[in-house]
């Protein structure tokens, strides 16, 4: 056991994750749970942590917006699950979330969380191990590895996939997207996506995807090797890939999207001349790909004076890892 190290304050930023889908090749050799993200600078997890001694493990407060229960709770589990893993004499965290990645929307709150606060743990105790590593210890990406990768690097992220559960994921292929682009997020107001055991039981009554249909996909991820930064390469492979994937989880998810407010933003995201977007995870957070701010900012006005029941936020991709100050 390490002895609990105090009187240092770090302080970690994280981007959130867009992930527009998974598939998997049901063949003998095929892989399980190929598929893209992309890493975003807005929403996303600023936490300030420091180390003190305690039979506690965690003390946790946050901004009024953050939903603190739901953080409480999980990140208490998940420093239970570091206390097994890596122990630390009498170390408590007290943890300030300052800024927060709302859950259940599409944007990967859960894997940024857990590996902000395990990496937050490990640090503050004077360990540090290779953040793969760290998310095959505390349970993350047993399907999709764009989080894990995307905490470390950001960037546009392929996931290798995995031919077997003892396998762990890796990343297949990564770039860095052009700054000046713009993502618009568009969610409908109280709405959610599907997490936790209702995932894992859709995960479970999904259908094969048929040889045409991998055919398809395989080629949409190897065209995304082949032109990552071309703007119009990637807003046509989120459109189809997009399309091709949700008609695979149609049958578990409602239709190709989630949510039926999602299908009447595509369209109007269409009508206004947009060819990039498509479904993050689960949803019900829909994204478009802008070449500028500026078209960003005209599509987000045009949208709000359409519909007034969707929150519209324009976000930049993320082209690095989490970011951390430390501070006495």
């Amino acid at each position: 056991m390490c002895p609990v190290m105090t009187g240092t304050t770090l302080t970690i930023r994280t981007g959130a994750r867009l992930h527009f889908g998974l598939f998997s090749d049901p063949r003998p050799q095929g892989r399980r749970h190929q598929g893209f993200g992309v890493m975003i600078d807005s929403p996303g997890f600023r936490i300030r942590a420091q180390a003190i001694e305690s039979s506690e493990l965690c003390k946790v407060s946050s901004a009024p917006h953050i939903p603190q229960d739901w953080y409480r709770s999980r990140i208490q589990d998940l420093l239970e699950r570091c206390q097994q893993l890596f122990p630390v004499t009498g170390q408590c965290l007290h943890l300030d979330i300052l800024e927060g990645i709302p859950p259940h929307t599409g944007l990967g709150s859960g894997t940024q969380l857990d590996l902000a606060v395990a990496d937050l743990w490990l640090r503050l105790a004077g360990q540090q191990i290779p953040i793969p590593e760290l998310a095959h210890a505390i349970g993350r990406g047993k399907r999709s590895t764009i989080g894990t990768y995307g905490y470390e690097q950001g960037g546009l992220l392929i996931d290798q996939g995995i031919r077997s559960d003892s396998e762990t994921g890796s990343c297949r292929f990564r770039a860095e997207l052009p700054a000046e682009w713009r993502i618009l997020l568009v969610t409908p107001q109280a709405a959610t996506g599907i997490s936790g055991q209702y995932e894992r039981e859709a995960f479970s009554r999904l259908s094969p995807p048929s040889a045409s249909d991998l055919e398809k996909l395989e080629r949409f991820l190897a065209n995304l090797e082949n032109h990552p930064c071309d703007f119009d390469v990637l807003s046509e492979t989120l459109r189809d890939y997009g399309h091709c994937v949700g008609d695979l989880f149609a049958s578990v998810q409602g239709g190709r999207f989630c949510h039926p407010a999602c299908f009447d933003i595509e369209q109007l995201l269409n009508e206004a001349g947009l060819v990039g977007i498509a479904q993050s995870s689960w949803g019900p957070t829909m994204a478009g790909l802008c070449h500028s701010a500026e078209q960003a900012r005209e599509l987000q006005l045009w949208l709000n004076s359409k519909r007034d029941e969707l929150t519209i936020h324009i976000v930049a991709p993320r082209n690095l890892g989490s970011e951390w100050n430390r501070s006495k």
